[in-house]
């Protein structure tokens, strides 16, 4: 202290502090300082002064008499504090805010990386493979830590890296058939734990299709108990549905595609996890019969075509060589016909036309008697015309016309 002191321009304030905080001095560096700023002094009455002082710091065992470096001390910390500061804004760059945000507010999340993250539970199907990604932003690394914990507690680690073009991590469960969670690690920054709870898709164990022709089909109802894939149906059948799944749903629907549009028809709940439903088949439907579970919103689907057969128009054809011929007004006109049709022929008729020669034209029909054939498939008929019963002149022209009714 004594020797610093000759060369303070406040020694003489700064030794009055020293002795007070320090009585046991005596006062000896206020004297001190005083005896040498006089010019009344000899210098060997300074010299005992100063001796004394070193005697007591001795005496003292070396005691440092006050904190006098603290303020030297400081002064260094805080200039070296500055410049490790402004250090760090070369350094960092555009990141500093974050990380002068991390130094006053260390409580906040203020991480240079960031990382999106999925909220809630995820519900995935048993068996099928999981697909984890996750967006990164900021401060991109090269690779991200994936934490993977199984429903035992056990936790395999592995390093993935990251597409640097998308920004996104991503990594393959296969088949996952266990619930479990995981975690990514990327650069500063870490998402909470992120469970997977794998459940079952709902499916049918049971299902019954009964068909119901249209009347004029003389079909008898049939029923399916398998869900076919594709079902051929007379136009105008009535189809009822009932199906059994596996488990409680959110719901049951038969969605119809139609012109690329979707018409959802949501199906009965008759009984427990049973359904049903109803409809009548006028053109062909191509539809999803979807189950949806409570948990998870998971949905299955079963693809099912309903093609509708249309009533063919019957097919006629006369048992002759040639169907044009030339005849006399007054004579009859014996026809012999073969008839077709894919559910039966029911009725028939003659229909004659007349072309006059001016041009005009008269019809005329005549029932035709099927007697025991009535119904088939297939049959061979003949029916007698009388010319004269119709009014045709000479040069007329006439048209023998076939029609069947339901």
């Amino acid at each position: 202290v004594w020797g610093k002191m000759k060369f303070k321009s406040d020694q003489a304030e700064t030794a009055k502090w020293l002795d007070e905080v320090n009585p046991a001095l005596q006062e000896r560096l206020t004297t001190s300082v005083e005896l040498k700023d006089s010019t009344n002094h000899s210098p060997e009455l300074l010299k005992a002064v100063g001796e004394q002082v070193d005697d007591f710091k001795i005496k003292s065992g070396g005691t440092q008499l006050v904190k006098s470096r603290s303020f030297t001390w400081a002064g260094v910390t805080f200039a070296a504090s500055i410049a490790l500061l402004l250090t760090l804004i070369v350094i960092t760059g555009q990141s500093f805010p974050k990380l002068w945000d991390r130094l006053v507010h260390p409580w906040n999340d203020n991480s240079l990386t960031l990382l999106t993250q999925n909220e809630g539970e995820v519900f995935h199907p048993r068996g099928q493979d999981f697909s984890i990604a996750v967006a990164i932003s900021g401060k991109i690394p090269v690779q991200a830590k994936i934490q993977e914990r199984s429903a035992n507690g056990s936790i395999e680690e592995r390093w993935v890296d990251i597409d640097k073009n998308t920004g996104y991590v991503s990594y393959i469960v296969s088949k996952a058939s266990e619930d479990f969670s995981y975690r990514i690690e990327a650069g500063d920054a870490q998402i909470d734990w992120q469970k997977v709870s794998i459940i079952d898709k709902p499916s049918i164990v049971s299902a019954q299709i009964k068909i119901s022709p249209p009347a004029y089909t003389k079909l008898a109802p049939w029923t399916l108990t398998k869900l076919p894939r594709q079902l051929k149906i007379p136009q105008g059948s009535q189809v009822d549905f009932k199906i059994k799944v596996d488990q409680e749903i959110l719901q049951a629907t038969f969605d119809k595609r139609i012109d690329r549009k979707v018409i959802q028809e949501f199906l009965t709940r008759s009984a427990r996890k049973t359904y049903i439903h109803n409809l009548s088949l006028a053109d062909t439907i191509h539809a999803d019969l979807k189950m949806t579970s409570k948990v998870g919103n998971l949905s299955s689907k079963f693809k099912i075509s309903l093609i509708s057969l249309a009533d063919k128009a019957p097919k006629v054809r006369l048992l002759k060589e040639t169907e044009t011929f030339a005849m006399k007004a007054d004579e009859k006109l014996d026809v012999k016909f073969q008839a077709t049709d894919d559910y039966g022929v029911e009725a028939a008729q003659l229909v004659a036309e007349v072309t006059n020669p001016d041009g005009t034209k008269e019809s005329f029909s005549f029932p035709i008697d099927l007697a025991y054939q009535k119904g088939t498939k297939k049959l061979e008929s003949s029916v007698s015309l009388d010319l004269s019963k119709l009014p045709i002149k000479k040069g007329s022209k006439l048209l023998i016309l076939f029609i069947k009714k339901m």
